[in-house]
């Protein structure tokens, strides 16, 4: 039996420290630790890759697989698509084990165990996928209880300037050539080229310096 560990993070900044104490204290090996610092919103992550092809590799050789993940959100925020990826494990014989799913740090495996551990898996994804949701919907909110200024861009209450990207520094001759390009005295394909700027930030500027 090959113990093998996922952890995730949502961004850089976040700590994997816990839950590498927590892999630790199951004895999984540090060569079999696999962590990503990206979203949970969808699987296309580099460390999670590796996680598929050294589970593959291993069964190849005839070993059988425990995967452990703290928290069922660690291994995804979609509903949909963690239970896919559960599915995909289960097809596997990869055994799954949640840390906050007890049900599934137990080695029985007779049917009405299995009806838990499924009911509690949907349940807690169905939570994590409730909470993106809650969140999206509170920054839409939050967004658009902004103020606007005369374009409808929103203003920060807390700055006072308009929120999003900041604005392009341009050179004195690119902003020379893109006020050539919007009083039509040039072309669109002759301003990308001189400036090496894409089209979708040159209609950004021009509709910034309207």
């Amino acid at each position: 039996m090959i113990k093998l560990f996922y952890g995730r993070t949502s961004t850089k900044e976040q700590d994997l420290t816990r839950q590498l104490k927590w892999a630790k204290s199951h004895g999984i090996n540090k060569i079999n630790i696999y962590a990503d610092k990206v979203t949970g919103k969808n699987f296309n992550r580099p460390e999670y890759k590796e996680l598929w092809k050294d589970i593959e590799k291993f069964q190849s050789f005839g070993k059988k697989i425990e995967l452990y993940c703290m928290e069922i959100d660690r291994l995804g925020r979609n509903k949909e698509l963690t239970l896919k990826e559960i599915s995909k494990f289960r097809e596997k014989g990869v055994t799954l084990r949640l840390g906050n799913i007890p049900q599934t740090m137990k080695n029985d495996d007779d049917i009405m165990t299995q009806m838990i551990q499924n009911i509690m898996i949907e349940i807690y994804t169905t939570m994590a996928q409730q909470e993106i949701d809650l969140k999206k919907e509170r920054q839409k909110t939050a967004y658009e209880s902004l103020e606007k200024d005369s374009k409808g861009r929103m203003i920060s209450r807390k700055t006072g300037q308009v929120i999003g990207r900041p604005r392009q520094s341009l050179t004195k001759g690119q902003e020379t050539l893109i006020k050539a390009w919007m009083n039509k005295e040039i072309k669109l394909s002759e301003v990308k080229q001189e400036t090496g700027l894409s089209q979708a930030t040159l209609y950004r500027i021009k509709n910034e310096m309207v």
